[in-house]
């Protein structure tokens, strides 16, 4: 494979990331609206498909995006072998392990709003 087919698969993939991303975030800003909304108006059960649906849609983009961002990891180490690495793709891994980590928290927090709707504080 070439360098030039190996940054065009990396750049695909980038987008393929991209693209789970977006899911992500549809995923995260879908469940708080409902939370905000009818959150506290929703049974158990409906509470509990509505948040298994939630924690299983957030976590497989998650998921997703780290299979991809390994893929990437080892089409740069091909790169490697046929041009010196830029500063990009050395620091591009840990960049994406940061909005990981940062996806995994955003899933917390809404698991924390949606519990937080349900149960007010009262004073």
């Amino acid at each position: 494979m070439t360098e030039y087919e190996i940054l065009d698969l990396v750049a695909s993939e980038s987008a393929a990331m991209a693209s789970q991303f977006n899911i992500y975030l549809t995923v995260l800003f879908a469940y708080l609206v409902v939370g905000y909304f009818v959150g506290g108006k929703l049974t158990t059960a409906q509470t509990s498909v509505l948040t298994s649906l939630y924690v299983w849609a957030s976590s497989a983009q998650v998921v997703g995006m780290r299979l991809t961002l390994d893929h990437v990891i080892e089409l740069f180490q091909r790169k490697a072998e046929l041009a010196p690495v830029t500063p990009y793709e050395s620091t591009y891994s840990t960049y994406t392990y940061f909005w990981l980590l940062a996806m995994l928290v955003a899933i917390a927090a809404g698991l924390y709003f949606m519990w937080s709707v349900r149960h007010p504080k009262t004073e």
